[in-house]
């Protein structure tokens, strides 16, 4: 996985470096103490490219070039929502891992029932369904990764359903709209 996350901080880091390359040093301003002419072109590219992926802003450089200026936001916007992304699908597969858990260790826990049907266990489970798929479809291969551990608890929170309380179904859709439906809750909704 740390692979894969090199990996793709390399890439980003490289093509965003490329976009900015054939602006350097012209389409950038430089604080002062800074000379451009320092670095070669292409190590001035990455090192902008990279603080900028990375969300750092340290004000060194600022771009000037106006096609440029509107590119630094998006490669920034790209690295945090991305990254972003990744840390959701993470706290979201500890949080089904937990509620496997619960089921585990504690069957009665099953018959506990949320007030609000909104924050209920029943009714969301459709949702990170849902998350999961779109995370594998997704550009990113930190976020497909998310998607696969994401898969995996659900499996895993399924097969702890359909052991200790009889859900029925083969797929983890099938058991979670079992246990919604024996919640009264409608996952639809």
């Amino acid at each position: 996985m740390i692979t894969v996350v090199v990996l793709w901080v390399l890439l980003q880091g490289v093509g965003w470096a490329l976009v900015y390359l054939p602006h350097v040093p012209g389409g950038f301003t430089y604080s002062p103490g800074v000379d451009p002419a320092d670095c070669p072109d292409p190590v001035e590219a990455l090192y902008i490219s990279f603080v900028t992926l990375a969300t750092l802003g340290f004000g060194d450089v600022v771009a000037t070039d106006p096609w440029i200026r509107l590119a630094t936001p998006l490669e920034a916007l790209t690295g945090f929502a991305l990254l972003t992304a990744a840390r959701v699908l993470d706290g979201l597969t500890a949080g089904v891992a937990g509620a496997r858990i619960d089921f585990t260790q504690h069957g009665e826990t099953y018959y506990f029932q949320e007030e609000d049907p909104d924050l209920s266990l029943a009714r969301r489970l459709s949702y990170a369904l849902e998350l999961r798929d779109r995370a594998a479809a997704s550009a990113a291969p930190r976020v497909r990764t998310g998607a696969r551990r994401l898969g995996l608890a659900l499996e895993q929170l399924a097969h702890q359903l359909r052991k200790s309380s009889g859900c029925a179904g083969q797929t983890p859709a099938d058991v979670f709209a079992a246990y919604a439906e024996d919640h009264g809750r409608d996952p639809r909704r």
